[in-house]
Parts: structure tokens; sequence; C-alpha cells
């Protein structure tokens, strides 16, 4: 797999992005090289905000599942605003993590855990929940824009 972080044009913020194998997918590897590079984007490189694009794909929902469960807030989508590799236009979601965020869950993963931590996991499993669901059902057929006018 690959996993880079790469500097932004914008100071003190990076990009973050990752792929695997098919035969190392769902084993957590993603989540543990993540982590790694969450952790000295904020501290080596001392990053403010760290941003992931995620293209549209086969796997977006697991990936955005993947960015959400390390703490990224979903930050919007920019429709077909890249070409990829068959050369058609897709959709980037935007999400995006602060050092102050980071730092924070970090800090409390080893802390007891209170009523709104619980409260906050239940959302976050929910989020989960919810993009698995979406991508179950992802039947949609998707049209060239000129198809829905005829």
């Amino acid at each position: 797999g690959l996993i880079y972080v790469s500097q932004s044009e914008i100071p003190q913020q990076v990009h973050i992005g990752v792929g695997i194998l098919p035969n190392f997918q769902n084993k957590g590897v993603a989540r543990q090289a993540c982590n790694i590079a969450l952790d000295w984007s904020v501290s080596a490189l001392q990053a403010h905000r760290v941003q992931a694009r995620i293209m549209s794909s086969p796997h977006i929902n697991r990936t955005r599942s993947l960015f959400a469960s390390l703490g990224f807030s979903y930050e919007g989508l920019q429709r077909r605003i890249v070409a990829n590799a068959a050369g058609e236009w897709v959709d980037v979601v935007h999400m995006g993590i602060l050092d102050t965020d980071w730092c924070i869950r970090t800090k409390l993963a080893s802390a007891s855990k209170s009523l709104w931590d619980e409260l906050l996991e239940r959302h976050q499993r929910e989020v989960e929940e919810l993009l698995r669901e979406e991508e179950r059902r992802k039947k949609v057929h998707k049209s060239n824009s000129m198809e829905t006018i005829r």
C-alpha cells in the first residue's frame, strides 16, 4: 500500500492520502498508517490542519469512514472537479482535522470515559453505519448531464 503526506500551498496545512492493496484491506493497516502519519504531521511538521481529499471510487464510503473514525470532519464536496484514470470527471470529498482536535483526541484516548465520550463514540459509530449503509445501497445509476436533458 501507500500513504503520503504532502505540503499544501497554505502554510501549516498538509494533505494526507492512503491506498491499500486488496490483500491488506480490512485488517486495520490503513488506520494504523494514518494514525502514524497524523501524529507525525502534527508533532514533527507542526501542521495546524490536515486535509484528506477523497476521489469518487467504489471504496469512497470505506475511506470516508476511516477518516471519520480518526476524527476528521466532513468539509464539503466538489462536484466533477478532477478526471480519474479513465478520463471521467469525478467528485472529490474534503475532510479535515485540526491539530488541536488531534491532540485532544490522543490525550483523551488514555483518560477514563465520561458520558460525553460515550455519546460522541455512539455518534461516530452511527456516522460509520450510515456510510456503510449508503455503500450497500449504492445502486444509483450515474449518467452524463446531457442524458438527463434527453
